[in-house]
Parts: structure tokens; C-alpha cells; sequence
């Protein structure tokens, strides 16, 4: 079963070659986009679907490249899940020892990196890659902690996080649904604070940790609502 594995493989790494040698052709003759952010990353995740990883990767990789050539936030937000999908599709190659725990950082890792691009670009003030991030720290950034942490106070923490972000660009970039976001964010980080308690996880430091990142998340708020308060008005 090896060798039609891997000529499957090598075929669809020949076709996303051809599919990026297209794209390259197009915008080195200044043609129009013929694929759009949809297109484009939904060539990515059908890759994925059929690879065992290494075709995967590369879509996705290259999917991220054109997504960024032709601004598109949605294609670039599909393409990382393409990568992350032939990383996953990897496992089957049994190369890395401990499969789950790489698995579970690099999540974690990509997911902390959604978050700080979604924090700069809410000061760069561009809201439609501000959107695209802000999805993709909210799916993968929680699965990140869980999968490295368990269900544990850090949840609470990462949660907190990203209603802080969310709620400070809903107000920077006078957005309401982002706004209503960051609350929903906070209501959601109290409710795993409650399980957490019923199930006597909670440690002191912990404890302290999570009232702090509450007390910082509400005190910035507080300040911006107040220094933004015409803005917010007329919202």
C-alpha cells in the first residue's frame, strides 16, 4: 500500500505546483483575480482532505502566500487551517515521537499567534484582517490551552484574553458587534470559572491570576468607554 501512498501524494504535490505556477503566471501579467478568497482556500482544504500531509502542507502554505499577494483576510483565515490540516494528516507517517503533544503546542502556538495579529491590527487600524484573526483566535487559540492544559484555570485566563481584545477593538474601531463579542467573551469566561470551582480545580495563585486579568480587562475598558464616549454614542 506504500508506493500508490506515495505516488498519490507526489501526483497532488505535482498539482498544486501547477496550480501556484497558474497563479504566478496570472499576477506577473497583471491579470485578474479569476479564483477569490473562496476559491482560493477551498483548493487549500480539498488538498487537505485527500493528502497525507506533505500536499496539505504546501497548499496551505502557498494558499497563505496568495491570499496575502491579493489582500484577501478570508483566504489567508482558511489557509492556516489548511496547514494545521496537513500537520494533523502527518501523524499517519509515524515520524514524530509524540504526536499529540506536538500537536497540541503547535496549536497553542498558532493560536497565541492569531491573538497578537489581531491585537495589531486593530492598532494598525485595519478592521477586515482584524475580523478574519479575531475567528481564528477564538477557535483555535481555546483548543490550543485545552489541548496543552486540559480543562483547567487557563481557560479562564485565554478566554479573558480574547474578550479583552475583542471588547478594546470593538471600541478602538467603533464596531458594536465586536463590542457585544468581548462581553459574551467575559459572561462565557465566568460561567468555566464556575465549573472549574464546582470541581475544586481552582489553586490560590491561579485564583489571583484570573482576578487580575479581570481586573485588567475591565479597568481598560472602563477607561476607553470613557475616553470614547462621543464615538461610542453616535455607534
Amino acid at each position: 500500500w506504500q508506493l500508490p501512498w506515495i505516488f498519490h501524494e507526489i501526483s497532488l504535490l505535482i498539482l498544486v505546483f501547477i496550480w501556484e505556477w497558474i497563479e504566478g503566471f496570472r499576477r506577473a501579467h497583471q491579470m485578474p483575480d479569476h479564483r477569490g478568497a473562496a476559491g482560493r482556500g477551498s483548493f487549500a482544504l480539498m488538498v487537505v482532505l485527500i493528502s497525507a500531509g506533505p500536499a496539505g502542507i504546501v497548499a496551505g502554505l502557498l494558499c497563505l502566500k496568495r491570499s496575502f499577494n491579493w489582500k484577501q483576510p478570508a483566504a489567508v483565515a482558511l489557509s492556516i487551517y489548511a496547514i494545521l490540516g496537513g500537520i494533523f494528516a502527518m501523524h499517519a507517517w509515524d515520524i514524530i515521537p509524540d504526536f499529540s503533544t506536538f500537536l497540541g503546542w503547535t496549536l497553542l502556538v498558532v493560536g497565541v499567534t492569531m491573538l497578537g495579529s489581531q491585537v495589531y491590527t486593530i492598532f494598525a487600524g485595519l478592521p477586515k484582517w482584524t475580523s478574519a484573526w479575531l475567528w481564528n483566535a477564538h477557535i483555535l487559540l481555546p483548543i490550543g490551552v485545552f489541548a496543552v492544559a486540559g480543562w483547567s484555570e487557563w481557560l479562564v485566563v485565554c478566554t479573558l484574553a480574547l474578550s479583552l481584545a475583542t471588547w478594546v477593538g470593538g471600541i478602538l474601531q467603533l464596531r458594536r458587534g465586536m463590542r457585544v463579542f468581548g462581553a459574551l467573551d467575559l459572561v462565557l469566561s465566568f460561567c468555566i470559572a464556575l465549573l472549574i470551582l464546582q470541581e475544586g480545580m481552582l489553586d490560590p495563585i491561579m485564583l489571583l491570576l484570573m482576578l487580575g486579568a479581570l481586573a485588567i480587562e475591565l479597568g481598560i475598558v472602563a477607561w476607553l468607554g470613557t475616553r470614547y464616549d462621543l464615538q461610542l454614542a453616535q455607534d
